[in-house]
């Protein structure tokens, strides 16, 4: 049943994506959800380009696994590669939290880049 198979590939990217960046935002030191909240654009761009380099990976590994079991294990990769960026990005916390759209530009360009490297050697 193809039909259910698609419906077991939605299901569980969404879950996978709505895990990592729930992990995403918890291991950020600011309440980035706040942020977005009260209007600070780079904290929206920051965690929008987080989100897509999370689901370029995922997105990759429907097309290119063979299973839901290497679907997730690519997806937890994609999520461990955005969490290493972060790691050596975290310096400009406070820029973000200031509302440094300028930062938070780069760390959403930076995120994608990552997430598209990972997504590209998923094969």
């Amino acid at each position: 049943m193809p039909i259910l198979m698609s419906l077991a590939y939605l299901a569980t990217s969404i879950i996978l994506l709505a895990l990592c960046v729930f992990a995403y935002i918890r291991m950020t030191p600011y309440r980035e959800l706040e942020l977005v909240r009260a209007g600070n654009v780079a904290a929206a761009l920051s965690l929008g380009g987080a989100t897509l380099g999370l689901a370029l990976p995922i997105g990759s590994s429907i097309f290119f696994t063979h299973s839901l079991n290497e679907m997730a294990v690519w997806a937890t990769i994609g999520c461990a590669m955005q969490f290493i960026l972060f790691f050596f990005m975290r310096k400009h916390s406070q820029d973000i939290q200031t509302g440094n759209v300028a930062v938070g530009t780069l760390l959403a360009f930076m995120s994608v880049a990552t997430g598209l490297l990972v997504a590209m050697c998923i094969s």
